[in-house]
């Protein structure tokens, strides 16, 4: 709740109703992160648990889609409130400071990779379908394969979420402060 409040005040929108937390699409954006975490959990253990989960359901192919769907979600997202908030409708108290863009950095590492490891495909039971020791560079932090193995898109989809919030925050915080050292000059 404190993310989103400041979070608010950096775009330069007023305080917050507890309505706007319904309908704000800064909560999409770090709903979308826990839900790709979770959609990754939950296809990696299609083979190994009884539980009926959306997943299982889908079957691999259909589970490996909607992770690479949870994934890129957020950047749409971001993109289509930029555009309509400072683009569109001009609105008087955007949802989303400029600052946010910095998330978009993860559109040239963290989201190629977690794709590639989604279109491989089906894990067999005892390697991962990239070779052990490939380390995978990212933004803010790398993945290393051996590390995420064997909760494998878990840990693609983890290491994206992470990467995505964190540039999302901190674009937001320092817009926020660049705005409070305006003020005070």
């Amino acid at each position: 709740m404190c993310i989103y409040i400041i979070y608010s005040l950096a775009a330069g929108a007023t305080f917050p109703s507890p309505a706007s937390f319904f309908t704000d699409p800064v909560v999409a954006l770090f709903g979308m992160a826990g839900l790709a975490t979770i959609m990754g959990k939950h296809t990696d253990k299609i083979n190994r648990s009884k539980k009926r989960t959306f997943p299982k359901v889908l079957g691999y192919p259909g589970a490996l889609f909607a992770c690479g769907a949870t994934v890129v979600a957020p950047h749409i997202i971001l993109a289509t409130t930029f555009v309509r908030e400072r683009l569109l409708q001009k609105a008087a108290g955007p949802t989303i400071p400029w600052g946010s863009a910095l998330a978009f950095l993860t559109l040239f590492r963290e989201l190629p990779a977690s794709l590639k490891a989604f279109r491989l495909g089906q894990t067999p039971l005892d390697k991962p379908t990239m070779p052990f020791g490939t380390i995978l560079k990212g933004t803010i932090i790398d993945a290393n394969v051996e590390r995420a193995w064997p909760l494998w898109f878990v840990a693609f989809c983890g290491w994206h979420a992470i990467s995505f919030t964190y540039l999302l925050v901190i674009g937001g915080g320092l817009e926020w402060a660049i705005r409070a050292m305006l003020k005070v000059l």
